[in-house]
């Protein structure tokens, strides 16, 4: 790791890290940033072990976290975008969704005494479902059922974000079948307010047991306060075993007869009881009353906890602000290279440096004493209006060798020459689309008139 200044943010292999803006059990989520070169940029989340927690126990589980999240691509899921390991320490690169945590949004509600109203209620979970059922869903490379379970599903793992979608984040504790990672027996996993009786007795743990905690979520988020609020773990888990749970209409009267069956279908003791998958909760859910939309959502979150959203606004500006004085002031290699070796797994690359790079790989091979500085692309795409003329290599380029046609031994094949004070061929204004050339050694090298 290296840090840009003191005070600064650190470098985490190709991100920059800031300050953390929440903190779990084990890792800490902090804003990061990916400045590439001209001028990309991209914000995102960075998931980072606490110190404590830098063990190989801990070690092992983030990377299932990483690996099994990252088999699950849906709208309502939190993506995982990369895994990165520098210096000794882990990082899980995600998406960074602008918003609040639902635990945080209903307790905003409550203090300026406001409850959700079961239309809201009703689209934030739908949402959450939907993802789950993504999750349950999901399969391994080669097609086998993962038999993916989170476990751990609860108010503070769910983000509803600005533009009024909820998501499903945190995959720390999901089981699967084929986990490296074997779960302890015995061992509770889960926030014991909000998982399954089942899971509290070590039974076995199926996609039932996350309709049960979506259950106690959305007992929550319509009553607009804790379903259990013993302090004491034994006392919890003893009323989570009874499974005497009122239904949510005792609490927050404006909800109806056919909500609270819903909710008290899913937090049934017994799994037989419930519904059999979130998918079928989510039907159920919606039939019993019409999810709000997601204007609707995005201005109750707006209303209840846009003191927060602002303040993480305010940290986005930092951040990206920091972006745009880094590529400026530093225009270094670190940061914003003119010239980029193109590496697997390195950079996503432009779609007509892409072609040129595969032309580039596919010429001829010359010998080390004729190899070119910098080749012409050879074509362009079809319509992209790039012509021979417009790909002038950088001024420094003398050589060019034209690779002759097969079975051509004349003399003629010679490397063109052109002096480094010549002018171009062509008086027209240089073409900066694309803003680079490629060698033919792949090298992307950006034409200095284009990136200043």
């Amino acid at each position: 790791m290296e840090s840009d200044s003191p005070s600064g943010p650190t470098r985490v292999g190709r991100y920059w890290l800031f300050g953390a803006f929440a903190s779990g059990g084990t890792a800490s989520l902090h804003l990061g940033r990916l400045v590439g070169p001209a001028g990309f940029s991209r914000l995102v989340a960075l998931k980072l072990l606490l110190p404590q927690y830098a063990d190989d126990e801990h070690y092992t589980m983030l990377l299932d976290e990483a690996r099994l999240s990252g088999r699950v691509q849906h709208p309502n899921v939190v993506q995982t975008l990369d895994v990165v390991q520098d210096e000794g320490r882990l990082c899980i690169v995600m998406q960074y969704v602008h918003g609040v945590d639902l635990a945080t949004a209903v307790s905003a509600a409550r203090r300026i005494g406001q409850r959700n109203s079961p239309a809201i209620a009703s689209a934030i979970v739908v949402d959450v479902l939907q993802g789950l059922h993504a999750a349950h869903e999901a399969r391994a490379e080669d097609g086998r059922h993962l038999g993916l379970v989170h476990r751990d599903v609860s108010p503070q793992n769910v983000v509803v974000g600005a533009d009024g979608t909820a998501r499903v984040l945190d995959f720390g504790i999901a089981k699967a079948l084929q986990r490296n990672q074997v779960t302890t027996q015995g061992q509770v996993k889960g926030r014991t307010a909000y998982i399954a009786p089942e899971q509290l007795v070590g039974a076995a743990v199926t996609r039932q047991a996350d309709v049960y905690s979506a259950g106690v979520v959305l007992w929550e988020a319509l009553a607009g306060r804790h379903l259990f609020d013993e302090s004491n773990e034994a006392a919890l888990a003893s009323r989570v075993l009874q499974g005497q749970i009122p239904p949510p209409s005792t609490v927050a009267p404006e909800v109806g007869a056919e909500l609270d069956a819903v909710t008290s279908r899913a937090v049934a003791t017994e799994r037989r009881d419930r519904f059999a998958t979130a998918l079928e909760m989510a039907e159920a859910l919606t039939a019993a009353v019409t999810p709000a939309s997601k204007e609707e959502v995005a201005a109750w979150l707006r209303r209840v906890a846009g003191d927060t959203l602002d303040a993480r606004t305010a940290l986005m500006r930092e951040v990206e602000s920091f972006g745009r004085e880094s590529a400026t002031k530093k225009g270094s290699a670190r940061l914003a290279p003119r010239s980029i070796a193109v590496t697997a797994g390195l950079l996503v690359v432009p779609p007509v440096a892409a072609v040129a790079i595969v032309l580039a790989l596919h010429r001829p091979t010359t010998s080390a004493a004729n190899a070119p500085l910098a080749t012409e692309v050879a074509s362009a795409p079809s319509g992209s209006g790039v012509s021979m003329e417009d790909q002038a290599p950088p001024p420094d380029s003398v050589a060019m060798p034209v690779a002759p046609a097969p079975g051509d031994t004349s003399p003629t094949a010679q490397p063109r020459t052109r002096s480094p004070h010549h002018p171009p061929r062509s008086t027209r204004a240089l073409n900066c689309n694309p803003p680079y050339v490629v060698d033919a050694n792949g090298i992307v090298h950006y034409k200095d008139a284009c990136v200043k």
